[in-house]
């Protein structure tokens, strides 16, 4: 019984992160007004989540690691995309952000849904694209 409890919250929260993430990018864009950093709050995230995303399905469809077919997360690739985002744009963000991510991250591999392995590919690669997205941004 307690067993199937947990498999049910990771299960939950594994489902309800990503979301709880974008709903911290829009009040966070929201609580800016209208600035004139303000299309860059909503430019650079979208750009840097259609960025990483791209990049995880492409290494996916190219079977770079055979014995690991969903490596890397595309889960933890929108978390990880939009917590550097929120890291980025609003520091006071970034503990809620990164911790929401490390979540997902636990819920992920605690369900089943992904290995590790899966998991630490998107914390490694998503953050980096998404920086060089807001970098490169004017």
């Amino acid at each position: 019984m307690r067993d199937a409890a947990w498999a049910f919250v990771w299960k939950f929260l594994s489902g309800w992160v990503d979301p709880l993430l974008v709903a911290c990018w829009l009040v966070s864009v929201w609580s800016q007004g209208r600035t004139m950093r303000s299309s860059r709050k909503v430019l650079a995230p979208a750009i840097g989540l259609a960025v990483s995303l791209t990049v995880v399905y492409i290494v996916r469809g190219l079977h770079v690691w055979p014995a690991h077919p969903l490596f890397p997360s595309g889960h933890e690739a929108i978390a990880a995309s939009i917590a550097t985002s929120l890291a980025l744009l609003d520091r006071r963000w970034m503990i809620i952000s990164a911790g929401l991510a490390a979540l997902l991250a636990l819920s992920l591999v605690l369900s089943g849904y992904h290995s590790w392995v899966d998991v630490i590919g998107s914390l490694l690669l998503c953050p980096v694209l998404t920086y060089a997205c807001h970098v490169r941004l004017p």
